[in-house]
C-alpha cells in the first residue's frame, strides 16, 4: 500500500497556520489526561476544555466549521487504533477532503507512536512543532483576523498590524450590524488601535499609514493602481527591484484585496521580512480588548466575511 497518510504539519503547504493551531490544540488536549485511567482528575476535563473550547464553538465565527473537523479527527484516531488495515483503506478512498487526509495522518501518527514529551514533560512532536515555530502567534488568543493573515506574512508583529487594520475597518463599518446588536458606534475603540499603530516613526507605523494610503488609492483609482502593481510584479520577475519596497507591495496585495478588487494570493510567507523583533515585546494589539469568547468580536469577525469595500 502507498504511504500516503504520514504526518505532513511540517510542510509549510499542509493547510493554513489555523489548523496547525487546531492540531497542536488537539494534541495538547490529549496530553491533559492521565496514561493510567486510575489516576484521572476531574480537573483534568478542566484542562482539556482550555484547548476544545475554542474549536466547538468555531462555527460562530471561523469559516470552517472546526468542531466537525475535531470530531473527525477523534474518530479518525479511534480508527487507526482499532482496526489500522481498515482505516488505511478509509483514508485512501477519494471521498476526503484535504483537512481529512491530513487528520487520517496525524491520526495515524498518533497510533503509531503515541504523544511524545520533551525534557520538561510537556507534549511535543512535530504538530505542536509547527505551531510553536511562529513564537507570539502560537500563544496569540484565537482570532479571525490574525488567522487572515498568519499564512501570508511572516513576521509576527507585522501579522498583528495587519489584522488589527482590518479590525478598525470593520470597527468604523456604519454597514455591519453589530452597530445595532451591541450599541455602536466604536470610533473611539477603533482610534485607539489606530493610534497604537501609527503614530511614531518606527517601521510599522509608516507601514500603517502606508497601508491607508494604498487602500483609499485602490478605492479611488482602481485600475491606476492595478498597473503600478502590475508593473511592479513584472519588473520584480525580470531581477529588478520595482517601484515598491517588500512591505510596500504587501500594502498593495492588503489593499486590493480590501477593497475587493483581487484576492491576495501569495502561498507562503515571505523571507525578505526579517523577524526583527522581540516576539514577547510586541505593542498591545485590539486582541487585548476583543477575544475570541467576546461578544463584539465575534460579531465583527462573522460580518467581515464577504464584505468588500
Amino acid at each position: 500500500m502507498t504511504d500516503d497518510t504520514r504526518p505532513t504539519s511540517t510542510d509549510t503547504g499542509a493547510g493554513t497556520f489555523q489548523e496547525a493551531r487546531f492540531r497542536a490544540d488537539y494534541m495538547h488536549s490529549l496530553a491533559c489526561y492521565p496514561a493510567d485511567p486510575d489516576r484521572y482528575d476531574p480537573a483534568d476535563s478542566l484542562d482539556a476544555a482550555d484547548y476544545v473550547a475554542p474549536w466547538m464553538d468555531s462555527a460562530d465565527w471561523h469559516e470552517q466549521d472546526w468542531c466537525a473537523e475535531w470530531v473527525y479527527l477523534g474518530d479518525a484516531r479511534e480508527r487507526w487504533e482499532r482496526d489500522p488495515a481498515a482505516a488505511a483503506a478509509h483514508a485512501a478512498s477519494g471521498e476526503l477532503t484535504e483537512v481529512q487526509r491530513r487528520s487520517e495522518a496525524q491520526a495515524r501518527h498518533l497510533a503509531e507512536h503515541g504523544l511524545t514529551y520533551g525534557p520538561h514533560g510537556l507534549v511535543t512532536g512535530p504538530y505542536i512543532e509547527a505551531v510553536e515555530q511562529r513564537g507570539y502567534l502560537a500563544r496569540a488568543e484565537h482570532d479571525i483576523y490574525l488567522y487572515r493573515y498568519a499564512n501570508l506574512v511572516e513576521n509576527d508583529e507585522e501579522v498583528l498590524m495587519r489584522a488589527d487594520y482590518d479590525r478598525v475597518r470593520d470597527l468604523y463599518d456604519p454597514n455591519t450590524t453589530v452597530y445595532a446588536e451591541y450599541g455602536g458606534p466604536f470610533d473611539a475603540h477603533a482610534k485607539a488601535i489606530e493610534q497604537n499603530w501609527s503614530t511614531g516613526g518606527g517601521q510599522m507605523a509608516q507601514a500603517w499609514r502606508h497601508l491607508d494610503a494604498a487602500r483609499a488609492q485602490w478605492q479611488s483609482y482602481p485600475a491606476m493602481s492595478q498597473l503600478a502593481l502590475t508593473e511592479h510584479e513584472t519588473a520584480h520577475a525580470r531581477g529588478e527591484s520595482g517601484r515598491f519596497t517588500e512591505m510596500q507591495w504587501r500594502n498593495q496585495l492588503h489593499a486590493r484585496q480590501l477593497t475587493g478588487h483581487g484576492e491576495w494570493t501569495v502561498e507562503a510567507p515571505t523571507a525578505a521580512h526579517d523577524r526583527d523583533t522581540e516576539r514577547d515585546q510586541l505593542p498591545n494589539s485590539a486582541l487585548a480588548d476583543y477575544r475570541s469568547g467576546n461578544a463584539l468580536a465575534t460579531g465583527l469577525a462573522n460580518e467581515r466575511k464577504g464584505l468588500r469595500r
